[in-house]
């Protein structure tokens, strides 16, 4: 079992609300995935929800807790579809919505994180998980 896939039945049931307009690119990078590797990290989690997508995180506008995430179908989404942000080791961070698409990236707006907790970054995944 992948570390991730412990972390598919708990991203079904996170909350999240928010929209969102525009992004910048990030600088700081910390996962760099390769297609293989994502590919593996999608068949995760679709094994524990078929409706799952996995994308990566491309860019990050903190002051307006918005982040850019690629790597997915954009046609995959709808607005509002709830996002959980994971790191690479499987820890949930925050949840955002989707709030559109620029460039064929996913705009997603985010919730501050709780306490001790940190906001997305460049490289971390964006799941979403629909019943």
């Amino acid at each position: 079992m992948s570390r991730f896939a412990g972390v598919a039945c708990c991203v079904i049931v996170m909350l999240g609300v928010g929209s969102l307009t525009a992004c910048h690119h990030g600088s700081e990078s910390r996962v760099a995935y390769t297609p293989q590797q994502l590919a593996a990290i999608q068949a995760d989690f679709q094994r524990a929800n078929p409706n799952a997508r996995v994308g990566v995180v491309s860019a990050v506008a903190a002051d307006a807790n918005l982040a850019t995430v690629g790597r997915v179908k954009p046609r995959d989404f709808r607005m509002n579809d709830v996002v959980t942000f994971i790191d690479a080791e499987g820890r949930i961070l925050t949840s955002g919505s989707v709030s559109g698409t620029a460039g064929g990236d996913l705009q997603v707006r985010y919730a501050q994180p709780r306490e001790g907790g940190r906001i997305p970054r460049v490289g971390d995944l964006a799941v979403r998980a629909i019943q």
